[in-house]
């Protein structure tokens, strides 16, 4: 029996008395390193559990830009800075539980096909969560960066997405590789952040900074960053189709405001060919032909256009020694209308919603999707809580469901994020 059917017999005082009999479960993925925002002292979860998803249905984007102002408050520990070597390639870890990384008590064998949940397969989100890990749905990665030194000044528009993994995740240990002609940051360091989309199951979405700063850049090779546009969907086969180009944005999905176009859960958002991410590795495609700080230059023929001609620039610093510089255009009236491309101000709480903002919406019938992939289907209704999984999550749905008085049966697929394993739900 579903959960939810038994909702129908038991209430919602039944779930309730369950709750306190299902078993904790492993959570989702994070990458691990001293630089990364949010943890305290030792990786003591301070601002929560970095494995946690980003909603889906958070309403305001303060509350997940870099996964909240609780994580964003949080700086790395002792100053922590990941130093990225310009066309090298920087190896980072991955795992579903800090006690897997090298962080832990329980290092996971690097060469285990399960090294980045040796307790599961269900939070690698590729395939059945009983297993195994289907190739072609494992997810892929990305790390972007913004040329400021605050993350609080991190705007939409200033993150640009510069290396992507085909493999993620994958494996605990993960390999980025760093493009040639990155510039260095202006200040002592940059903000980075590690992108993630789960690909079947609850649509989760991961965004967690982490200090960063570039090394063995190369003064000759060096070119500023091309303001970054929104990444477009292409269907596979669609020749009519255009890609987006050069520089672009990081997919921000699932919650408010968006950048991302709901395609239904077989074209779900992620950094791979559909969305604009077809190569795999470092990002040769976002430099213009100027060196960094020069005035000029201008997103390649083929791009798609974005309203303002210059990246962002924050009233309170100089031009980003990273982009392209020009005069600064002002910020769109949050009132007008406008793209998901417009170029809005860099302050994330002042930030105009691109009008594409939307709650995805699901399939209801006839849903095509081979019955082996259990796929977790989003109600606009219901708020899905942030940290609910497995079988539990079924339960915490219902009692949503009840709470909400939603008028709709949520036929949620269990999502089965990892087996049985030592934490709290959600802590």
């Amino acid at each position: 029996m579903r959960i939810t059917d038994w909702m129908h017999t038991t209430g919602s005082s039944g779930v309730l008395v369950a709750l306190a009999f299902f078993p904790a479960v492993y959570a989702h993925m994070s990458i691990w390193h001293p630089s990364m925002y949010g943890v305290g002292p030792g990786f003591s979860y301070d601002g929560g559990n970095p494995v946690d998803p980003i909603g889906p249905g958070v309403a305001k984007q303060s509350d997940w830009w870099f996964r909240g102002p609780s994580y964003r408050a949080l700086k790395p520990q002792n100053g922590s800075v990941m130093d990225l070597p310009a066309g090298g390639s920087v190896t980072i870890e991955i795992t579903c539980h800090l006690v897997h990384s090298s962080y832990g008590t329980q290092t996971s064998d690097p060469n285990d096909p399960l090294s980045a949940c040796p307790n599961g397969y269900g939070p690698h989100h590729a395939g059945d969560p009983a297993g195994p890990i289907v190739e072609n749905l494992v997810s892929r990665c990305a790390l972007g960066v913004a040329d400021k030194d605050d993350d609080e000044k991190v705007g939409w528009d200033d993150i640009v997405i510069f290396s992507v993994t085909h493999r993620c995740v994958r494996q605990r240990l993960t390999t980025f590789k760093i493009p040639d002609r990155m510039p260095a940051c202006s200040g002592s360091k940059c903000i980075c952040g590690w992108f993630w989309l789960a690909n079947n199951g609850t649509a989760n979405f991961y965004m967690t900074a982490f200090d960063c700063r570039f090394t063995d850049v190369k003064s000759s090779k060096a070119r500023a960053l091309l303001p970054p546009v929104d990444p477009a969907f292409c269907p596979t086969g669609n020749t009519t189709c255009q890609p987006a180009k050069g520089a672009k944005r990081p997919l921000y999905a699932y919650n408010t405001p968006t950048n991302v176009v709901w395609q239904g859960n077989d074209a779900r958002p992620g950094y791979h060919q559909s969305w604009s991410f077809g190569e795999d590795g470092a990002q040769e495609d976002i430099f213009s032909d100027k060196a960094p700080g020069q005035s000029g230059g201008a997103v390649a023929s083929g791009d798609r256009p974005v309203a303002a001609s210059s990246p962002s620039i924050s009233p309170s610093s100089a031009a980003s020694a990273m982009a392209v510089s020009s005069s600064p255009s002002p910020s769109p009236d949050p009132s007008s209308s406008s793209s998901a491309s417009t170029a809005p101000s860099t302050s994330i709480l002042g930030l105009p919603r691109p009008s594409s903002t939307f709650l995805p919406r699901p399939c209801r019938r006839n849903c095509p999707h081979p019955p082996s992939r259990r796929l977790s289907r989003l109600s606009p209704k219901v708020n899905i809580p942030t940290g609910s999984y497995g079988f539990a999550s079924e339960v915490v749905d219902a009692l949503a469901w009840t709470k909400q008085q939603h008028g709709e049966r949520d036929e949620r697929s269990r999502d089965g994020d990892g087996r049985r394993g030592k934490g709290l739900v959600g802590s």
